[in-house]
């Protein structure tokens, strides 16, 4: 009898080691479909995107004129990447002065270079305001100074409400120095959808040294 029982148990064990083992199979057939499915809909988000580049660039009859076509143009090459607030398009318009071949490397860079810094290669814990500026000649400024952070207006201009979110656009990439070369981009950096916010695009913001002086 306790043969038979022993014989039972042993089937038993056998046939739970059977089904341990064809779950562990399923599991991994699971995790490999999984990433086939995570790997294909980055391929079609990217074969997307390129789409909608090709389709801008077919439509393109003549180059951005001022820094507001250079705004339009480049949010629709790098959707997702970098999207404009109202208030950074209203900045954009009034600061159409701004010579195109200052605009639209500034946007370029910020939509590649400034994007893949703080998406893409964040991992390897570089200094992106240094490795953006030595990379690009352009100046990228992470914070302001502290008397324009202790000024509660000042702050108050770099404060917007994007898709229903109060944002702050403290950091800002500089070119130029002198008008009417001279273009500030104020924005954020959206961790949660992998994009670059603009909230101010064009003349430079009020600070403590401009405030100064008026």
């Amino acid at each position: 009898m306790t043969a038979k029982v022993n014989k039972i148990l042993d089937h038993n064990k056998e046939l739970e080691k059977q089904v341990a083992d064809k779950n562990k199979m399923l599991a991994a057939k699971e995790y490999e479909k999984n990433e086939i499915d995570k790997k294909f809909e980055e391929i079609s988000s990217k074969l997307t995107e390129r789409h909608l580049k090709i389709e801008a660039i077919s439509h393109l009859e003549e180059l951005p004129k001022n820094l507001s076509e250079a705004v339009e143009l480049i949010e629709v090459i790098f959707p997702g990447k970098l999207s404009f607030s109202e208030e950074a398009k209203k900045s954009a318009k009034a600061a159409s002065n701004i010579p195109i071949d200052i605009a639209w490397p500034c946007l370029f860079q910020m939509a590649t270079t400034l994007h893949d810094l703080f998406f893409v290669e964040s991992e390897k814990g570089i200094d992106i305001e240094k490795e953006f500026n030595d990379r690009t000649g352009l100046g990228l400024a992470m914070t302001e100074g502290r008397q324009t952070k202790r000024d509660p207006n000042l702050l108050k201009l770099r404060t917007i409400v994007y898709e229903g979110k109060e944002i702050s656009i403290v950091p800002h990439v500089k070119s130029g120095t002198k008008k009417p070369k001279l273009l500030r981009v104020y924005f954020y950096p959206d961790q949660e959808k992998k994009r670059i916010v603009v909230g101010h695009c064009g003349d430079h913001l009020d600070n403590h040294s401009t405030q100064s002086l008026k």
